[in-house]
């Protein structure tokens, strides 16, 4: 019971992400960066990592990392450059990232973990994130997720609306915008936003995937969403002895 809100309805049309480029083109650069998504490789794919403050992207870095032995170190030192606290700092549980986060853990960065194929949030995020910078809200729209890839996907397409202050996304990412032009906007037979799969869950399967849309795996756009659901979903602090 799925089905296009149109044929050719885009989660980020066009016109929302040249916005994202003009406003990038009117920012400073050395902005400091609030939050980091992390989105580590295996195999073929690459080692993407985004920094990026309530304006837009800071930075994006993505390479190979045949050697994922030095993952750890190049988190680090992302971390490190930025200045940003760990808690801000989201890693995608897959691609071996929930080991990765051990070990950062265990060498005294606390970062955060979220996989994509978690529940989504109980409370819209982003009309939590409104209220707290004080953003008038212009119109009433209710956003429902059928999963957390689809969640964090949506939390960015929120950043980017028109009839918000604008998300700024410089055009030297043109693989990033090459990755999130050709994503449809989808949502399930209840009305949720949903996303394809990022890859077919059983070989020979007819189902269209992210990596079939693309043509290739979605690493800078994934690590650009974990480092949106980081600014957004500030971690809670623990209280000793609470229940």
């Amino acid at each position: 019971a799925d089905f296009y809100e149109g044929q050719e309805v885009m989660l980020y049309p066009s016109e929302w992400l040249n916005r994202a480029e003009t406003l990038a083109s009117s920012l400073p650069r050395n902005r400091a960066a609030k939050a980091i998504g992390v989105d580590p490789a295996r195999g073929g794919d690459n080692t993407a990592m985004c920094a990026i403050d309530e304006k837009g992207i800071v930075e994006l870095v993505s390479k190979k990392t045949p050697d994922t032995s030095i993952i750890n170190s190049e988190i680090k030192a992302f971390i490190r450059k930025h200045n940003v606290s760990p808690e801000a700092v989201m890693i995608d549980t897959g691609g071996g990232g929930h080991q990765h986060a051990d070990n950062l853990r265990r060498d005294g960065y606390n970062v955060r973990t979220v996989g994509f194929g978690e529940a989504a949030s109980p409370i819209d995020l982003f009309k939590k994130f409104k209220s707290h910078v004080k953003i008038v809200e212009t119109r009433e729209e209710k956003y429902a997720y059928k999963n957390r890839r689809a969640e964090m996907y949506g939390l960015l397409r929120q950043l980017l609306d028109p009839f918000e202050p604008g998300f700024a996304i410089p055009a030297e990412y043109a693989e990033l915008r090459r990755q999130l032009s050709p994503i449809p906007l989808l949502y399930d037979g209840e009305g949720r936003l949903r996303l394809p799969p990022k890859h077919k869950k059983e070989a020979g399967s007819t189902e269209v995937t992210m990596t079939d849309i693309i043509g290739c795996s979605p690493d800078e756009a994934d690590s650009l969403v974990l480092a949106v659901f980081g600014l957004l979903n500030k971690a809670t602090p623990r209280v000793v002895g609470a229940i």
